[in-house]
């Protein structure tokens, strides 16, 4: 379940809903897929407790985190911490996601494939808005 709620976010984060559908430009879809993908991936570390963080990368991604937020209030500018957290946490809630549900070489080829034809779909429609 909670590989399905990555890919639904991972395409919605690609594709933007409210710019395809118009119906949907004011609806905050996107916060609705995280607080769901949120509640299942908890469910998920509850149902089937596993390691996480035990990769060098997650620790250097974590580094690189704490190393952004911390950077504005070492020079001296304090608001700057809390507007680096907020504008750098959603790329880490897509990581801690993907890192939780992709859980195997068969997922992560599939993600792999989704992102490839996302990213078609996108040129394919940035074609279509220029013609």
């Amino acid at each position: 379940m909670l590989f399905v709620c990555v890919l639904v976010y991972v395409a919605a984060i690609y594709i933007r809903p409210g710019e395809i559908v118009p119906a949907l430009t004011g609806v905050p879809v996107i916060q609705y897929l995280s607080a769901a993908a949120a509640v299942v991936g908890i469910g998920s570390m509850l149902l089937n407790p596993r390691k996480f963080w035990d990769q060098p990368h997650d620790k250097f991604f974590l580094g690189y985190f704490a190393a952004i937020v911390i950077s504005n209030p070492a020079n001296g500018w304090f608001g700057g911490g809390q507007l680096a957290f907020d504008a750098f946490f959603p790329v880490v809630f897509c990581y801690v996601l993907i890192r939780l549900g992709v859980r195997s070489v068969a997922q992560l080829n599939y993600t792999v494939r989704l992102l490839v034809l996302l990213n078609l779909f996108l040129a394919t429609n940035g074609l279509l808005q220029v013609y």
